[in-house]
């Protein structure tokens, strides 16, 4: 047999023990790089969806009812209006009840009385008169003439014990349109409210 080859062996000292060790760490530091590093997987992004030019030809005419909610944050998103509502002719000529005049001259002599007395006449009575004729026509609007619709005129002067004539005209259907006249005095101012009532067909 032929003779065995001697195997090289190494004396046991401090320089081979340092020297050993480190060989044995270069080698788990090139296995761990040679090592696939762990794949990471993103999140996958949600598709958009994407409109028609096309499509959005045909619908850009149509007219949408109100809708409205109220997000989280609290505001408040509103859509396209819809048509206004068309009520149907009731053909009608004739109020359902007739305007009382007696009970709007009463109103409006209440309101002279309680707007002018202890008031002395003044060059900016002008500013009393509006506020006169929008009283007197809330007061009488609040009666319920259905269809009617009113015509209020305020004349104040002064009373110095002149003679003074107030003449008016109107050209309307005697059979619903009609008015009412009211006149207050004190020693110093004069006052007379006309009311005109036209029932609107």
């Amino acid at each position: 047999m032929p003779p065995k080859a001697a195997i090289p062996t190494k004396r046991l000292t401090k320089e081979n023990i340092e020297s050993h060790s480190e060989e044995m760490a270069s080698r788990k530091s090139m296995d761990a790089g040679a090592m696939p590093l762990p794949q990471t997987t993103q999140p996958q992004m949600r598709r958009q969806s994407k409109w028609d030019p096309r499509l959005l030809a045909h619908v850009s005419d149509r007219r949408y009812s109100t809708v409205s909610r109220t997000s989280i944050s609290g505001t408040s998103q509103t859509t396209k209006q819809g048509p206004p509502v068309k009520y149907e002719n009731t053909y009608r000529t004739d109020p359902d009840a007739k305007f009382e005049s007696h009970r709007a001259k009463n109103i409006m002599s209440q309101t002279l009385k309680e707007w002018l007395t202890g008031v002395e006449y003044s060059a900016n009575v002008r500013n009393l008169t509006t506020g006169l004729t929008e009283e007197i026509k809330k007061r009488v609007k609040a009666l319920g003439f259905n269809r009617y619709k009113y015509v209020v005129t305020v004349t104040i002067c002064q009373d110095a014990k002149q003679s003074m004539q107030m003449v008016s005209r109107c050209m309307w259907n005697k059979d619903t349109d009609t008015f009412a006249e009211a006149v207050f005095h004190t020693a110093d101012v004069h006052a007379i409210a006309t009311l005109y009532a036209l029932y609107f067909e």
